[in-house]
């Protein structure tokens, strides 16, 4: 199954007292994807007491979130961005078994080394132009913040228990010491990613 759609959609027009009107624009987009298979043997499982399901599911999705403020000066356009994007996909294959009212088995493979759980990150674009529509606009990402950038990096201590372990990756600019800069989101690019290593 593979499905995409507009979420949300929404612009309005400020005035200013410079006499420039200010656009401000929200539009939000979802992809999703998905592939599943499995078997089931009911037949077997009524007549001899065992029997099982197995399956494999593999479940993608990505979202985008744009923000937009630009200044209409008429002939040409100035503003910023704020993008945000969230991107998963992983897969799972497993195995689910009864034998008799006693014995039951649970069997869960990951087929890749390694799955990306979450992907998530922001940045703000300056943008400049002409106000014509399908012209290109230039378009500058801002670095923000950099004097004080952090960056937490680590994973779980579970990988002997289960066969697989967690790390996490979170980069962010540190605004604490810098009293003139913007709130986050606006003080600078960000990302945070969560991955599972067979």
């Amino acid at each position: 199954m593979h499905k995409s759609w507009l979420a949300a959609e929404s612009a309005f027009i400020v005035p200013t007292t410079a006499g420039l009107p200010l656009n401000l624009s929200l539009t939000a987009s979802v992809a999703l994807d998905i592939h599943a298979s499995g078997n089931i043997d009911i037949a077997s499982f009524f007549s001899t007491g065992r029997g099982g399901i197995s399956g494999k599911l593999k479940p993608s999705v990505g979202v985008e979130v744009v923000g937009s403020m630009l200044v209409d000066g008429h002939a040409a356009q100035s503003g910023a961005q704020l993008v945000a994007t969230l991107h998963s996909s992983t897969v799972v294959d497993g195995r689910f078994e009864v034998s008799g009212s006693e014995n039951i088995w649970l069997d869960v493979k990951l087929p890749r080394d390694k799955i990306d759980i979450m992907n998530m990150t922001t940045s703000l674009i300056l943008v400049h132009g002409s106000a014509e529509a399908g012209v290109e606009r230039s378009r500058e990402v801002v670095e923000g913040v950099t004097s004080d950038r952090m960056e937490l990096v680590g994973c779980s201590d579970y990988e002997q228990q289960v066969g697989s372990k967690l790390c996490w990756n979170l980069q962010y600019p540190n605004a604490s010491r810098a009293p003139q800069s913007p709130f986050y989101p606006l003080t600078g690019p960000s990302q945070f990613q969560l991955v599972l290593h067979k």
